[in-house]
């Protein structure tokens, strides 16, 4: 059996923040923790959204927080 739990925060925010430097984007520490309550936490819909973003603001490779 495999166990499956939910990240810490700090494990969500370290992965979030990993994801989008192998991207090559940078995130601002408030964008990555806005991310993760807009997501309630769940990894997976968190990767995508990330990846609409990366998408979004190809250009700039920069998110900034709302």
């Amino acid at each position: 059996m495999i166990e499956a739990k939910r990240p810490s925060e700090a494990e969500f925010l370290k992965w979030i923040e990993t994801k989008a430097k192998e991207n090559g984007f940078t995130l601002e520490q408030a964008a990555d923790k806005r991310l993760m309550e807009l997501t309630s936490g769940n990894l997976t819909t968190a990767m995508n959204e990330l990846d609409k973003l990366m998408l979004y603001e190809f250009e700039s490779k920069k998110n900034y927080a709302s």
